[in-house]
């Protein structure tokens, strides 16, 4: 029973004995009352029945008013429960309650179990957190053992109003707690480093609060639903960066199901941080009944539920804006989120990021400035194409090259058909500088497809949102040249929506998982081999009657490096560790190598000219101790840089860039097309002027040809930087204004 509910019973229990009496003086007869007096055991009372008549004393009684039997009853009653003539403020005893005593007594239990088998959860999730931070989550799990086991009841109403809003306000707390746990953060050191950020975490906790309450009234059911929201966002983004490396954001929410698809290639391990998390939200649900019910001190408690109602969307139309954001200096860090969740708190990063979804227009930005652009470049004209080579892109999934010379050493080579392509003449090899780590790999194929830059702003989910028919890219100028488009994928065809995007691109035909996967095909782990998907590409080649553009993704070396029924056979010398999870991907990379080696072989006897280029889309993620071993961090570029490299069957020609030096992402598809000798589009030759001047533009930095160095910020006044932001928002954003044949081919 609650505070509140303890002094309700009281004060009804009084009322209606009040009501008894009453009734009871009321229907008295006088020779009742008369007999009544007489047995008084007061020598007052007594003389005064023998100086008065039977109907002077039934008068009396009847004249007698119901407030002054009511004070009677309750002077009495207060004598009964309270013997001193001061009540206590506050009663404090034992629970009568047997489910409470119970609950109390499993709660206990799984205490118990929980600090035995991972002492650390008691709150002290990293030695240099201080130790009232470590004592946070003991006392909160105290604090409900006690609210289980004691009953608490007074006759104020306002010391039950506090205590209700005390205790809603720590649950609050406790619910951030449990959001941040799951993050991999402890709470504490957040109000010291960031108090902005702190504050604005529990606005936000309270805001889902008020917004519930407003819809169904009751104060405990919207505190357990509050509560299982945030875990739900919080076991999202546990299982995101253990799988991933990176925390979750709003825009991962459009590929739940392909991470559904990817799931069974992970392991998963029970963890402190799951393990407290699901104690404190235990804890909540039990303490939650005790704060029953909410009313205002003078009103009827709908009017409490419209200002909750009111509050809570005022909060979320004005904090959640950029604008807001910025002012607390809170925007998250596009390109490396964990450091701005570690930086704010999780949730609040979660938050901030969809305040700053929308895209803007860079400075400078007019429709006129980029038709002024524009102008200055002509698109080619299809036609003066002479030689249409077969074109092959590979996306190889994760590839990198993660074993520096000199840092590492290997017990045989890791990639030595793909490393040979540094030493031969009739193929190309270089670094390719890509905008995520561990992940993003449709984002990563929406730059090399189009030339967008992420530097200049794109969504994070440019698939989902960014595609449509009219989209220009490198498949329409493939579709312009008469050329048959093919993509391939041996995963999941909804997988980042790329069942409904690629076809919007321009391509013919999309393969997928169902059309390549056979009752005798080769797999590793859980995926198709790449050789699977290498036997279609040629079968595709050798059926065709005109020239093709493949664009084939592979799966062989996915993530989720910790298969216990999988045999590495590349083993780490140098440096000294174990690294078990990264010999695990080399195996695989190793063994990708062989299936590329086979198509490439394959490749090498046909009579059409064919042109085959690879990409890595991202460095793997794996232990993190590997990387801190290897890599010194003094160049952050590594950690965005992957492999490319091209192979032909005629002489490759000479390119105006990237000669054999590292070039973003977003300018490959142009040596692509120079490689292949086609013809470019106004907007591609614009790029390569770029290209030809800062081979590196990139989330983390600028590169000149002669190899030095901007920073972005510096990178931001140079007249390419500004040029380029321009025209992609126009690109992507608004294009219906410029010129159709500086985005396309002309015929």
């Amino acid at each position: 029973m609650t505070l509140h509910e303890n002094t309700q019973s009281e004060a009804e229990d009084e009322r209606g004995d009040a009501r008894d009496n009453t009734e009871q003086n009321r229907h008295s007869s006088p020779d009742d009352n008369a007999k009544q007096n007489r047995q008084s055991s007061s020598d007052d009372n007594t003389k005064q029945n023998r100086q008065s008549s039977s109907d002077d004393n039934a008068k009396q009684n009847r004249q007698s008013s119901s407030d002054d039997s009511t004070k009677q009853n309750l002077q009495s009653s207060s004598e009964v429960n309270a013997p001193n003539k001061r009540p206590a403020l506050l009663k404090i005893t034992l629970t009568k309650s047997k489910a409470r005593f119970f609950a109390g007594v499993a709660f206990t239990l799984g205490c118990v179990v929980l600090l035995v088998l991972f002492p650390q959860s008691g709150g002290m999730l990293y030695d240099r957190a201080p130790l009232p931070a470590g004592l946070f989550f003991p006392l909160f799990l105290l604090g409900v053992l006690i609210s289980l086991f004691v009953d608490f009841s007074t006759k104020s109403k306002a010391v039950v109003r506090l205590v209700k809003i005390v205790a809603l306000l720590l649950c609050f707390l406790v619910i951030l707690y449990l959001s941040e746990i799951l993050g991999s953060r402890h709470l504490w050191p957040l109000p010291a480093a960031n108090p902005l950020a702190f504050l604005y975490g529990l606005g936000i906790i309270a805001a889902i609060w008020a917004f519930i309450f407003a819809l169904g009234g009751s104060a405990s059911w919207s505190l357990r639903i509050t509560t299982l929201v945030v875990l739900l966002y919080g076991l999202a983004n546990h299982i995101t960066l253990t799988f991933r490396g990176t925390p979750f954001i709003p825009q991962d929410v459009f590929g739940l199901g392909t991470a559904g698809d990817v799931a069974s290639s992970y392991s998963f391990v029970f963890t402190y941080e799951l393990a407290a998390a699901l104690m404190a939200t235990a804890g909540i649900f039990l303490v939650a009944p005790r704060l029953k019910s909410f009313s205002l001190k003078n009103g009827p408690k709908w009017l409490l539920r419209i200002a909750a109602l009111v509050a809570s969307i005022a909060f979320f139309a004005l904090t959640v804006t950029k604008p807001f954001i910025v002012s607390l200096n809170l925007e998250p860090f596009y390109f490396e989120q964990w450091q701005s969740a570690q930086r704010n708190g999780s949730l609040v990063n979660f938050v901030a990021n969809i305040a700053d979804a929308g895209s803007e227009a860079p400075e400078g930005y007019t429709r006129e400035t980029a038709a002024d652009i524009a102008a200055r470049y002509t698109s080619d004209s299809a036609q003066i194409a002479t030689v249409k080579p077969d074109v092959i892109v590979i996306l190889g999934e994760s590839w990198a090259d993660i074993t520096p010379a000199g840092r590492v050493s290997t017990n045989q080579p890791v990639m030595p058909f793909i490393s040979s392509f540094q030493e031969r003449d009739d193929t190309s090899y270089g670094y390719v500088i890509v905008s995520s780590k561990g992940g993003g790999t449709s984002r990563q194929e929406f730059q090399f497809l189009t030339g967008a830059n992420d530097v200049y702003g794109l969504h994070t989910a440019p698939f989902l949102f960014l595609v449509d028919e009219q989209l220009p890219s490198i498949v329409s100028s493939f579709n312009l040249l008469d050329y048959r488009t093919v993509a391939l994928h041996p995963g999941a065809a909804g997988a980042w929506n790329r069942n409904t995007a690629l076809p919007a691109m321009g391509f013919d035909d999309f393969y997928t998982a169902p059309d390549l996967w056979s009752q005798n095909a080769p797999t590793l782990r859980t995926y198709l081999r790449d050789s699977v998907m290498y036997d279609k590409t040629l079968e595709l080649l050798d059926n065709a009657d005109e020239p093709m553009f493949i664009y084939a993704i592979t799966l062989q070396t996915h993530g989720g490096y910790a298969h216990d029924d999988f045999t590495s056979t590349i083993h780490i010398t140098q440096p000294q560790g174990s690294y078990k999870q990264t010999e695990q991907f080399l195996t695989l990379l190793n063994e990708s190598d062989k299936d590329f080696e086979a198509f490439i072989a394959a490749l090498a006897d046909r009579e059409r000219p064919t042109l085959v280029l690879f990409f890595g889309d991202h460095l793997p993620n794996f232990e993190n101790s590997y990387y801190d071993d290897v890599f010194d961090g003094s160049d952050p570029i590594w950690r965005y840089q992957a492999i490319y490299g091209a192979w032909a069957n005629y002489d490759l020609p000479e390119l105006s860039f990237a000669d054999n030096t590292p070039i973003s992402l977003s300018y490959l598809n142009l040596y692509l097309m120079q490689a292949a000798g086609l013809p470019l589009t106004g907007y591609q030759k614009f790029l390569i002027e770029g290209a030809e001047e800062y081979p590196v533009s990139s989330i983390v930095g600028f590169r000149r040809a002669d190899g030095s160095s901007l920073t972005v910020d510096e990178a931001r006044q140079t007249q390419v930087f500004k040029q380029q932001a321009i025209m992609q928002y126009s690109f992507v954003y608004d294009r219906a204004y410029i010129p159709e044949e500086f985005f396309f081919l002309r015929p």
